[in-house]
């Protein structure tokens, strides 16, 4: 029985010590190890080998690392490249990724497992990237042989009709009954075509998603449409299955609505897909916050209590999952601009002087420098940016005023200046809960939105909150 193929990594690098430690300590994680010295001799190997990971040093003769980065890419886009760079600047760690690449590490790499850990994570975000691709070109190979048979006969339409990947039905404007449906529903859902024709529309959604249906039919309603709202349709089992919902009216003459169709598409696959990427991402967030409290151990775990205040605070507020879900992992790594402060300044523990305090500051656009081209679905960036300004304008770096700042920002603000106060500095003791309680409380829809203050008080009055 044959094995499977090893892993293909290949390391760039002019530094013959470097690659050779790094090939011994991977390829004794399994992988298979290909070196190069400089830049053209590896993209020779690039070409030849196909690897499925790259480790790029930037500075090396003949062709540095962002030459060879930008030629990969262009070669072949989705290639997972990490650089390893001993005497990269912040800008080129930007450069790099926004050119593409996947991750940035310093030199010298103190822990393997880390680096083992970031391979790992791309190689896996490799795959999923490969498996939706494969998904995609089968849908598309799909799409094209069913509109090649609709084009032969109106016998061949029937067929497409009933057996299409979505499913499709026909809804009376008065009754609100389905007229008729395609096989797919009935395949789907566990019926048979003939039991759902004539049932109520609304019979057919899960009781969980009953609020957003009827804010669907409003809208359809108001406007005689309805576009990829996403919803959940109930199996003879009493199951959900994830759709996608998309409505369109068939007027007469006179422009009223005779009729409406409906497609739902499956989206359950994918809804597992944005769960695992989710996962990764999660994951990222977790081993970027390790990296800052390596360097800052007298603010270990500040990221994370700010975050757990800042999640309790709006959920005091009533978000909703996903948008809370955002501020977690915004407030997770609201201070990653500190990855580019000087490591004796955030353990100095005296008062820091003007300049020093001024270079603390910058951490905030830093932070907003990194993050703000990676296209999250929540102000991931502008937490980063603006959790120091105020509601008066006297914060940084912008001297941003009310509305200007995001509530998501408004919260992270509070929870940031709660733990602060509250926990052990290096130039400090603690505070203690009650004082920090006190500061937000005086500056209250001064410094600090209200609302945010009084969730923030009720949660730790009432709840009794504890950071640990």
């Amino acid at each position: 029985m044959m094995q499977p193929a090893k892993t293909t990594i290949l390391t760039i690098d002019d530094d013959e010590s470097i690659r050779s430690s790094l090939a011994a300590y991977l390829e004794d994680s399994g992988f298979n190890v290909l070196q190069a010295c400089n830049g053209l001799e590896g993209m020779e190997l690039f070409r030849h080998e196909h690897p499925d990971l790259a480790l790029l040093d930037l500075r090396m003769p003949e062709m540095d690392g962002l030459e060879v980065l930008d030629l990969m890419l262009k070669e072949q886009p989705d290639m997972p490249v990490i650089i390893l760079s001993g005497v990269g600047t912040m800008k080129d760690a930007i450069d790099t990724l926004r050119l593409g690449a996947w991750d940035y590490m310093t030199k010298p790499i103190m822990d393997m497992e880390l680096l083992e850990h970031a391979v790992n994570k791309a190689l896996e975000r490799a795959e999923l990237l490969q498996e939706h691709k494969r998904y995609q070109e089968r849908l598309e190979e799909l799409v094209e042989e069913r509109t090649k048979q609709l084009k032969d006969s109106e016998e061949q339409y029937q067929d497409l009709y009933d057996n299409a990947p979505d499913m499709f039905v026909s809804v009376d404007a008065k009754t609100a009954e389905i007229l008729v449906c395609n096989q797919t529903v009935a395949t789907k859902l566990g019926y048979s075509k003939e039991d759902i024709v004539g049932q109520p529309i609304f019979d057919m959604y899960h009781p969980d998603c009953m609020e957003n249906v009827h804010k669907a039919f409003k809208a359809f309603v108001e406007t005689g449409e309805v576009h990829n709202e996403e919803l959940q349709l109930k199996r003879k089992d009493g199951s959900k299955i994830d759709v996608s919902l998309n409505v369109t009216a068939v007027r007469d003459k006179e422009g009223r609505i005779l009729h409406s169709r409906l497609a739902w598409r499956d989206i359950t696959e994918r809804k597992l897909a944005e769960k695992a990427i989710h996962e990764g991402l999660s994951k990222t967030v977790e081993a970027v916050v390790k990296a800052l409290e390596a360097r800052d151990p007298y603010t270990a775990g500040h990221q994370r209590r700010v975050s757990k205040l800042a999640v309790a605070i709006a959920r005091e507020l009533g978000w909703e999952s996903d948008r809370i879900e955002g501020l977690r992992f915004g407030a997770m790594i609201h201070d990653i601009g500190k990855i580019n402060t000087p490591a004796e300044m955030l353990v100095k523990p005296a008062k820091l002087n003007d300049i020093e305090y001024s270079l603390i500051q910058g951490h905030s656009q830093v932070g907003y420098d990194i993050l703000k081209d990676i296209k999250f679905p929540w102000p991931i960036a502008d937490i980063a940016h603006q959790h120091h300004e105020r509601l008066d304008g006297s914060g940084y770096p912008q001297g941003l005023k009310d509305d200007e700042i995001g509530m998501e920002v408004r919260i992270v603000a509070v929870a940031d200046v709660v733990e602060a106060m509250s926990s052990h500095r290096p130039y400090r003791p603690a505070l203690g809960m009650e004082a920090a309680l006190k500061e937000i409380k005086t500056q209250r829809g001064i410094l600090f939105d209200s609302t945010v203050v009084d969730a923030c008080l009720k949660i730790c009055a009432e709840e009794n909150f504890d950071f640990e």
